[in-house]
């Protein structure tokens, strides 16, 4: 009999201490929920037609931006070679671009604690691409608009060997004077 109210003394404290427990936590304010801050990152996006722009999203939606471009773009490609299976039934001529295979990439190891920072280091290297990408267009066009330096062949002139020599043969070599 003596284990029997052991036992039952021993439950009853536990009992005790976790009816306390309880009576502590209600009584006991929760302190509000604290969120993590958004962190903001640079990505360098690719789109499905080739086109790069800089854009500024939260860290932890990286790897879901990724994979939303790999679904648009196999979306996409299948599209494209429907279309270009129609237009080869048909006999039709098809000029449609294959979609490019985008990208989103991190642009350096920066982080930014808000977006508007994230933001305005995309605009200035979206600027930087977009004069980059001007200069490129300016420079390619006064290449189109130059005339050839050469006689328009490109061939060399039928006097040269390419030796260096002279066309002549031995005109002007040391032997002339024996």
């Amino acid at each position: 009999m003596d284990r029997k109210i052991k036992f039952c003394m021993l439950a009853v404290v536990a009992v005790l201490f976790a009816a306390a427990a309880v009576v502590q936590g209600a009584a006991a304010p929760k302190p509000p929920a604290q969120r993590k801050p958004v962190i903001y990152i640079v990505v360098e996006v690719k789109s499905i037609q080739g086109v790069v722009t800089y854009d500024v999203i939260p860290v932890k939606s990286l790897a879901e931006r990724r994979k939303q471009c790999q679904t648009d773009y196999v979306r996409a490609t299948d599209d494209w070679k429907r279309a270009k299976a129609d237009a080869q039934k048909k006999k039709e001529k098809f000029d449609q671009q294959k979609p490019v295979e985008p990208y989103v990439k991190r642009v350096g190891s920066q982080t930014f604690k808000t977006e508007e920072l994230a933001r305005d280091v995309a605009n200035k290297l979206q600027e930087k691409l977009d004069e980059a990408r001007k200069r490129a267009e300016e420079n390619k066009k006064k290449e189109t608009e130059k005339p050839p330096a050469s006689t328009g062949s490109g061939e060399k002139p039928a006097t040269d060997t390419g030796t260096g020599e002279t066309p002549a043969g031995d005109a002007g070599t040391k032997e002339e004077g024996k």
